[in-house]
C-alpha cells in the first residue's frame, strides 16, 4: 500500500480549502492510505472526512505560549516520534511554512513542496526534494488540488468536491439555523445590536436560532444576543467535529468571516454573510460595498460580476450576479447589467466583482468594461456610481480597487 502524508496544519479555513484535493487524490490514487498533519483543535472535523486513515496532531499554537516547559518538550518530542514512526511513499507540504518545511523535513520519505516563487515562505522551500510551481494568483482550493496532483502524478480535473457527506452528518429534531457571531480578530466582528436585529427580521422564517462558540467572552456575547430574541440558544461548548455537525443539521447559516462559514459552505448550505442582512447605510461610497459584499465574495474560488441596485437614496434595492467566470476573467455584456437595474427601476448601481487571487489590481478586460458600462449608463441616464474590485488586505494595501477613487469614473 502506497503511503502518503499530507501536511497542512492550520487555520481552520486553510484545512478545509485543502479537503478537496484529500478527495480527488483517494479518487486518483485508490490503492494510497492518506494521513494528514493537523493542529490538534482541527484534528475532529479532518476525522471526518473518509478519505483520512490516519491523524497526526501536532499543538504547534499551544507549545509555542510555553515553548521551554518540560511538559511542552516532552509532547514535542513524542510529536516528532509519531512523524518518524511511518516512511512514507510520498510527502506533501501544501502549507508552505517555515515550520510546516520543518515537519516535513523530519519525517521520512520523498518530500513535495512550492518552488520559491510559489511559496509563502521562500526560507521553507529549501527543505523539499522536489519542488513545484503553482501561481500565487490562484484560489487556495486550486493550489491544493493542483501540488497534490504534480506530486502524485495526475491533473486535478472537474469542480472541487469537500467530501463531506451533509446528509449523514446532520441529525433531524427540530429546525434551526445557525448564527456564527464569533471570529478570532475583532476587526471581523459585527455589532452586537445588529445580531439582534438580525435574529428579529428571521422571526418568520419558523427556524430555532443557534450561536455557538469558542471562548468565555463569545459565549457572553451569545447569551446577551439570545437574551433579547424569542426563539434562540447558546448550546454547549462542543469540539469542531459536534460543531460541524450543528452546521450540516442548519437549514441555513449567516455569519462573519470565519472558518465555520468556510464549512459551512463545504456542505454546500445556504451561507449570507451578517452585513448584508440588515444593512440600512447608503452604499455610494466603496467602503460600504467592501463590507457588503468582500467577505462573501472573497470565499469564491472563480470571478463573479454582481450588480448592486439602488434607489434615489442609495440604499440597497437587490443583488444581482450578472456573470460566473473562470479563475481569473468575468465576461459580460453591458446588456446584461442593465436589465435588472431597469427591472428594479433602479436610480443608481455599483459594479463589483472579485479577483480569487486576492489582488484587487484592475485587468484591461476589466478597465474596458467600466468604460463601455459608463457610456451606456450616460445614454440610459442611469447613474454608474462605482465599479469595486474585491480582493484580500494586505499591509500597505486596501482589500479592494475602487474605480471612483482612482479618478476613472
Amino acid at each position: 500500500m502506497t503511503e502518503i502524508l499530507f501536511i497542512k496544519t492550520s487555520s481552520l479555513g486553510d484545512v478545509i480549502h485543502h479537503m478537496p484535493a484529500l478527495t480527488e487524490a483517494r479518487q486518483r490514487r485508490p490503492e494510497a492510505r492518506f494521513t494528514w498533519l493537523v493542529e490538534e483543535a482541527f484534528a475532529p472535523l479532518v476525522l471526518l472526512h473518509p478519505a483520512v486513515g490516519e491523524v497526526i496532531p501536532v499543538a504547534w499554537r499551544r507549545w509555542r505560549k510555553s515553548l521551554m516547559w518540560p511538559v511542552t518538550l516532552g509532547e514535542i518530542a513524542a510529536s516528532l516520534r509519531s512523524i518518524r514512526a511511518q516512511r512514507y511513499d510520498e510527502i506533501v507540504d501544501s502549507q508552505g511554512l517555515l515550520r510546516s518545511a520543518l515537519i516535513a523535513r523530519i519525517a521520512h520519505g520523498r518530500r513535495h513542496g512550492y518552488d520559491r516563487h510559489s511559496i509563502r515562505e521562500p526560507l521553507a522551500s529549501p527543505f523539499y526534494d522536489i519542488h513545484h510551481s503553482v501561481s500565487r494568483a490562484l484560489h487556495a482550493v486550486e493550489r491544493n488540488r493542483i501540488i497534490t496532483g504534480l506530486a502524485l502524478g495526475y491533473t486535478p480535473q472537474g469542480a472541487p468536491d469537500f467530501g463531506l457527506d451533509r446528509a449523514r452528518l446532520a441529525g433531524g429534531g427540530v429546525r434551526y439555523a445557525v448564527l456564527l457571531h464569533a471570529t478570532a480578530r475583532t476587526s471581523k466582528e459585527w455589532p452586537q445590536e445588529n445580531w439582534i436585529a438580525l435574529g428579529r427580521a428571521l422571526g418568520g422564517y419558523d427556524v430555532e436560532l443557534v450561536l455557538p462558540w469558542g471562548t468565555a467572552a463569545e459565549c457572553a456575547r451569545a447569551k446577551a444576543i439570545v437574551a433579547a430574541l424569542p426563539r434562540a440558544r447558546v448550546p454547549d461548548l462542543a469540539p469542531l467535529d459536534a460543531v460541524a455537525r450543528l452546521i450540516a443539521g442548519a437549514q441555513f447559516v449567516v455569519g462573519v468571516d470565519t472558518g465555520l462559514l468556510h464549512l459551512a459552505a463545504a456542505f454546500g448550505l445556504g451561507t449570507r454573510l451578517a452585513a448584508e442582512q440588515v444593512i440600512s447605510e447608503p452604499l455610494n461610497h466603496p467602503e460600504a460595498i467592501y463590507v457588503l459584499l468582500g467577505t462573501e465574495m472573497r470565499l469564491l474560488d472563480r470571478e463573479s460580476l454582481r450588480v448592486v441596485l439602488l434607489d434615489t437614496r442609495y440604499r440597497l434595492i437587490a443583488i444581482r450576479e450578472i456573470s460566473k467566470g473562470t479563475l481569473n476573467e468575468s465576461l459580460a455584456h453591458p446588456r446584461e447589467i442593465f436589465k435588472p437595474a431597469i427591472s428594479h427601476s433602479a436610480c443608481a448601481f455599483v459594479l463589483a466583482h472579485n479577483h480569487p487571487s486576492g489582488d484587487p489590481a484592475p485587468s484591461d478586460t476589466d478597465m474596458r468594461l467600466t468604460r463601455r458600462v459608463a457610456e451606456c449608463a450616460r445614454i440610459l441616464q442611469i447613474q454608474f456610481l462605482d465599479h469595486i474590485i474585491l480582493g484580500s488586505p494586505q499591509e500597505g494595501r486596501a482589500g479592494y480597487f475602487s474605480f471612483k477613487e482612482a479618478g476613472i469614473l
